[in-house]
């Protein structure tokens, strides 16, 4: 008996064959009289098992309730034949965890969520803390969207306001991230005349309405367009802050008007946010793949895109926010 590749098999004097590393080996049996042969192919498939786990972010701190963090997991070595993981969180109560690691805040509290490997049981974790301002539902509120895009594109950021009492004057800064470039800024219908920014899109940039009708639209006051920088680390969080002078916030009768902000901003993630089938676009196409995955269809998709409303699940829910959102609806994809 003779292995044509020992390294990957041997083989001993009765015919037993011995695996050693992966890869194909042909055994040759020969007989002592006559040179008659006989050959069998070896083929040696031994799994890779993860040696580790390290995640893209270690800790992370969210402001507002359905606020996410995207967590990345890195298996090693490269050459793991399985590298799929499951993800938990330790309280759901403060934070949940969907199947491809999106994070979305819940409640104040800290939870830990644990990435594990599927073969292997290497482990890592991320301490999440959830540390939402009180908000006193009698103020007027300021609320800056959350929303994720990816690198090099851009993403459209609301501010609407909640529980207007009718002001006829409003003024405010907007602070944004290093990896967020401010591109355009676009007022609301109810609010567009009136409307001023501040000489240059520079951060932080001032938006400032005033009218002497004043106004008690609640809903979107204006749109922030940014773009993601192209050196923006994947999984990291780009800020996006309101800070006000209280005399800059008044009624008809010019008194301040008692206001809370709860703030937003972009997660950078490896994805463009409603673009199922990895196009680089968002359109009518994706509604249909969106679909046709839904239905079964053996279809390629960004598994990432697919919770186009971030509520952690993937349905037809995910569909309808799509199309509401291609027909101009006040809506955020993820």
């Amino acid at each position: 008996w003779t292995s044509s590749n020992p390294s990957v098999a041997t083989v001993n004097g009765s015919g037993v064959v011995t695996t050693v590393a992966s890869g194909t080996t042909t055994i040759t049996c020969k007989t002592n009289s006559g040179a008659k042969t006989a050959t069998a192919t070896i083929t040696v498939n031994i799994p890779v098992v993860p040696t580790g786990v390290t995640l893209n972010n270690t800790s992370a701190t969210l402001t507002s309730k359905g606020q996410t963090v995207q967590l990345s997991a890195t298996v090693a070595p490269s050459t793991a034949t399985d590298k799929s993981v499951t993800w938990t969180s330790s309280n759901t109560a403060v934070a949940t965890v969907s199947s491809i690691g999106v994070v979305t805040a819940v409640a104040n509290g800290t939870t830990t969520i644990t990435c594990k490997t599927n073969s292997g049981a290497k482990t890592a974790t991320a301490t999440i803390t959830v540390s939402i301002p009180s908000v006193n539902e009698n103020d007027m509120q300021i609320i800056v969207d959350s929303v994720k895009a990816s690198k090099g594109n851009t993403v459209k950021v609301n501010i609407s306001l909640k529980n207007n009492p009718g002001i006829i004057g409003l003024m405010f800064k907007v602070g944004f991230g290093t990896n967020l470039t401010l591109m355009d800024i676009e007022y609301s219908s109810q609010y567009t005349e009136g409307g001023m920014i501040s000489e240059s899109l520079n951060n932080p940039v001032m938006l400032c309405w005033e009218s002497v009708d004043g106004s008690k639209s609640d809903g979107l006051f204006a749109t922030l367009t940014f773009r993601i920088n192209d050196d923006a680390v994947y999984g990291s969080y780009e800020e996006i802050n309101v800070t006000f002078n209280p005399d800059d916030i008044y009624d008809s009768d010019t008194i301040n008007v008692p206001t809370t902000v709860i703030n937003g901003g972009v997660s950078v993630t490896s994805y463009m946010a409603g673009d199922i089938n990895g196009d680089g676009k968002v359109n009518l196409k994706d509604v249909t793949r969106l679909k046709q995955y839904l239905l079964g269809w053996k279809v390629t998709v960004v598994d990432q895109a697919l919770d186009v409303n971030g509520d952690g699940k993937v349905n037809l829910k995910d569909v309808t926010r799509l199309k509401q959102y291609l027909l101009g609806w006040n809506v955020s994809i993820h």
